[in-house]
């Protein structure tokens, strides 16, 4: 557009022609103050039709259109045209400034309702001197406030372009490492870990005839998924009783709230729910059970599956390095 090429404010200057006396000062003066006026006598090409030079190249490739509503103009068809409400929502869509000007005070009662509501001083030949120092400065603070508003616009066209460039180099990169089919499985199966669960802990005194007596319990509201990271090869343990794990989520938990416990003492860690969780374990292929019948327990196997998925989760970003709980 021409209004990007440009270095200095381009202003439409709406009128009646009965009043360009007034138009051709302020032309040469605008001009003075490093102000491009767009003039329909001076911009509109022969045989180009008007009314599309206004409105297609004239109005929307302006940083300012001023209005000076004079007895002439303000009953003239065009300049009504030029004021349509439809066309003043565009210009504020478009960060262009609108700004009437009245050369007597009595017109701004006969002015459209909505236009009564906007600052419309009166500006004549009586105060011409007085007011144009404000005007012009009107036009270049519209002129750079819109500059501001295209630059931030770009940058965030930008950002927006390297993230989505960035989100299409990330999907070719997982592609190339992952199948299609184990990225849906992975990312199937991380979804049924969202959730969150109770672990309850309880904190044992024994006394001296070796009875056991509880001195407190606590519930925590644990999120799943970050117990993922915990899970390896070194939480084995029988399927009746899955210690490895029990003793990941018990030592992080335990140094926070019974960092000094005695000899007669001990905390127990109840999971109710964790059943639950190693079968999804098993279902889902990460953990599987030992199949040798010499031994009189079933005992858990970690799949290359676990490895595999954890690594999934490592190249995506989101695998948690810590247990986020809070008390229940």
């Amino acid at each position: 557009m021409i209004k990007d090429l440009q270095n200095k404010p381009r202003v439409f200057l709406s009128h009646s022609k009965k009043d360009k006396e007034f138009i051709h000062k302020l032309c040469k003066d605008l001009h003075s103050c490093q102000i491009e006026p767009w003039l329909d006598s001076q911009e509109i090409r022969h045989g180009q039709p008007w009314l599309d030079a206004i409105f297609e190249s004239g109005i929307p490739t302006c940083d300012a259109i001023i209005v000076y509503l004079t007895e002439s103009s303000i009953e003239s068809p065009m300049v009504k045209k030029e004021m349509d409400a439809s066309i003043i929502k565009k210009l504020n869509e478009s960060h262009v400034a609108f700004l009437p000007y009245v050369s007597q005070d009595f017109l701004r009662n006969q002015l459209r309702t909505d236009i009564q509501t906007l600052q419309t001083p009166v500006w004549n030949k009586e105060n011409y001197a007085e007011m144009l120092p404000r005007v012009v400065a009107e036009i270049w603070h519209s002129y750079l406030d819109s500059m501001v508003m295209s630059v931030v616009n770009q940058e965030k066209v930008r950002r927006l372009e390297a993230e989505l460039e960035l989100e299409k180099l990330k999907k070719t990169g997982m592609e190339s490492i992952f199948e299609a089919k184990e990225n849906a499985d992975f990312d199937f199966i991380w979804k049924q870990f969202d959730h969150k669960d109770i672990i309850k802990l309880s904190h044992i005194k024994f006394n001296q005839d070796g009875n056991a007596e509880v001195i407190s319990c606590k519930s925590f509201c644990i999120e799943i998924q970050t117990i993922i990271p915990l899970l390896d090869r070194n939480c084995g343990g029988r399927w009746d009783y899955p210690q490895g794990i029990f003793l990941r989520i018990f030592e992080i938990i335990i140094k926070n709230y019974y960092p000094d416990i005695s000899e007669d003492e001990r905390v127990e860690l109840h999971w109710k729910n964790l059943t639950n969780f190693m079968n999804q374990l098993k279902m889902y292929g990460l953990i599987k059970i030992s199949e040798e019948i010499a031994r009189r327990f079933d005992y858990i196997i970690w799949t290359d599956k676990l490895d595999r998925f954890k690594y999934w989760l490592y190249y995506k970003g989101i695998l948690s390095n810590e247990i986020k709980w809070n008390e229940a």
